[in-house]
């Protein structure tokens, strides 16, 4: 056997391996991401909750929000397959909480100019649109605004 097909099956080995370790190191990555975008969203949250932007029917979604996620924080870091499923399943519905209260907390005054602001930006598209995925891009984009307003973190990676 010569060096230098000693080499190359030796570099075979390494990239394989290599290949190998770049998989799982992105998967670490992948779950300590989850874990780190809860902990970033618990940040944001409290903050929130503990200035005077909230409000009260925001505050309540708020502390919900937060005491929901401060449990999942633990789990997220080592959640893998069917548990990491759980967890994103469960990050949507608290989403859907915070920001449907946070649309009854901007007032229905409020409310109808994000409406509008969301019908202007999609009047371009609108004639492409069927009405249903018209409906659905004009709930999106109240969401995304009302999320803007209050600087929600989103909790659905």
């Amino acid at each position: 056997m010569s060096p230098s097909s000693t080499s190359v099956r030796l570099d075979a080995r390494i990239n394989s391996a290599c290949g190998a370790s770049r998989v799982t190191s992105s998967a670490l990555i992948a779950r300590r991401s989850l874990a780190s975008q809860i902990e970033s969203a618990l940040t944001k949250l409290t903050v929130l909750r503990g200035s005077d932007q909230a409000g009260p029917v925001l505050g309540a979604a708020l502390e919900r929000a937060v005491r929901a996620l401060d449990q999942l924080a633990p789990e997220a870091s080592r959640a893998r397959g069917d548990a990491r499923d759980e967890i994103m399943r469960r990050l949507a519905e608290i989403d859907r909480a915070l920001i449907a209260s946070a649309i009854e907390a901007v007032g229905e005054k409020d409310r109808r100019a994000l409406e509008k602001e969301a019908d202007d930006e999609l009047a371009p598209f609108r004639a492409r649109l069927s009405d249903e995925a018209y409906q659905q891009s004009r709930r999106q984009a109240v969401q995304r605004l009302v999320r803007d307003r209050f600087n929600l973190p989103a909790l659905q990676p």
